[in-house]
């Protein structure tokens, strides 16, 4: 009976552990995912930033042929600022190709140093599950919990039976170390969710803050292109 009741527990904490387990590898999932997110958010606010530079230099240039050229197309209105220094409108689409790759990369390490962070912070001990009761649990830590009382609880029975065979002994002793090590591969999950959360937290909350200001610069860029519009239309 009580080979039985043991074997029933190992087979439960070992179930426990898989379930674990199928929970990190799915965290990790979405946590790429949301990294994915974040990269995209980037590109379209670098995407608005070259939109405003590009109305701002056309409206430039609109202006001074307004001003100086009485609308006629020559080769001083190509680039109002060219005498200044400044470099001209190939020079600086040429250079903005590097720094989008430049960007892009940049980008993609940030987050990919984000998820590399993650995995080292889960491997490490995390003392809020060492036995602290009033930490908040979820229902695969309360199923670890249980697994383990009730293996205590068996182990202290063994007592009351000194006439039990070695072999019995030896192989409830096997099954207890088996439960001892889906227990702490479920512990080093539940470390590893915690993990994950308060990172998907954080990368949430910037990309809350792009979205919030995303549709604002949008209209903006989308305001100045018809104010730009009608300017040329009286040309």
């Amino acid at each position: 009976m009580a080979k039985r009741e043991h074997r029933d527990t190992t087979a439960a904490a070992k179930r426990a552990a898989q379930i674990a387990d199928e929970t990190v590898d799915a965290g990790r999932n979405t946590l790429v995912e949301i990294h994915r997110q974040g990269e995209q958010l980037d590109h379209i606010e670098r995407g608005l930033d070259h939109m405003e530079e590009d109305v701002k230099e056309a409206s430039s240039l609109v202006k001074f042929m307004r001003r100086w050229c009485c609308w006629q197309l020559c080769c001083c209105c190509l680039d109002p600022e060219h005498k200044k220094g400044r470099p001209s409108r190939q020079q600086r689409l040429k250079m903005r190709g590097v720094t989008s790759l430049d960007h892009r990369e940049e980008v993609a390490n940030k987050h990919m140093s984000a998820a590399a962070a993650v995995d080292r912070l889960i491997k490490r001990d995390d003392v809020a599950y060492n036995g602290d009761e009033t930490g908040q649990r979820s229902e695969l830590f309360q199923t670890a919990e249980a697994i383990r009382s009730e293996r205590k609880t068996t182990s202290i029975g063994f007592g009351k039976f000194p006439g039990m065979a070695e072999s019995d002994r030896s192989e409830l002793d096997s099954e207890t170390l088996k439960q001892e090590g889906y227990l702490d591969s479920i512990g080093k999950a539940v470390e590893s969710m915690k993990a994950l959360g308060q990172e998907m937290s954080n990368e949430l909350q910037v990309q809350d803050t792009q979205i919030e200001r995303l549709p604002t610069r949008a209209v903006k860029v989308n305001d100045d292109l018809n104010r730009l519009n009608k300017t040329i239309a009286k040309i």
